[in-house]
């Protein structure tokens, strides 16, 4: 899969519709821990974000991804990304795309932070190759799931 078969545009709520009957298993199980189902979280998303970015590949979306801040005007903001067996492949040849993208939120947000399970081992590496720090998992979400909180560190500055 090369880079020139995909697109990155903006998100709308066809796309969560498009993605959340096909998101891999350890992202579902990781929305359903935080208290949510999919589509709904897919959706709230899109919605609650300040920008949200489709990847799409082959007319089907393989990714949503973007952040959003609890204050707008303050310095953090939450990055997030969920995405379909298929994202997997993207990924390896992608990175440099998810450094730069972050750059810019961090221009604009200067502290990264959000929370993923501890059971989504390929995100955890993923955060980590891209240049987040995590830290001990702990406690979160209405079960009280372990989750490691994750920050952008110095590879994103």
């Amino acid at each position: 899969m090369s880079r020139s078969a995909v697109e990155f545009r903006p998100a709308t709520p066809a796309d969560a519709h498009d993605l959340a009957p096909r998101l891999r298993a350890l992202d579902a199980a990781e929305v359903r821990a935080a208290g949510s189902e999919p589509l709904p979280a897919l959706i709230s998303a899109i919605e609650q974000s300040l920008d949200a970015r489709a990847a799409v590949h082959a007319g089907r979306v393989v990714m949503l991804f973007g952040y959003s801040a609890p204050d707008p005007f303050g310095d953090v903001a939450s990055p997030w990304a969920l995405g379909s067996p298929e994202v997997v492949r993207l990924l390896p040849s992608h990175s440099r795309f998810a450094r730069d993208y972050l750059r810019q939120v961090r221009r604009l947000y200067p502290s990264l932070v959000n929370f993923v399970d501890a059971r989504n081992k390929p995100a955890i590496r993923w955060l980590r190759h891209i240049g987040f720090e995590i830290a001990e998992a702990a406690p979160f979400g209405p079960l009280g799931s372990p989750f490691h909180k994750f920050e952008a560190g110095d590879v994103l500055a």
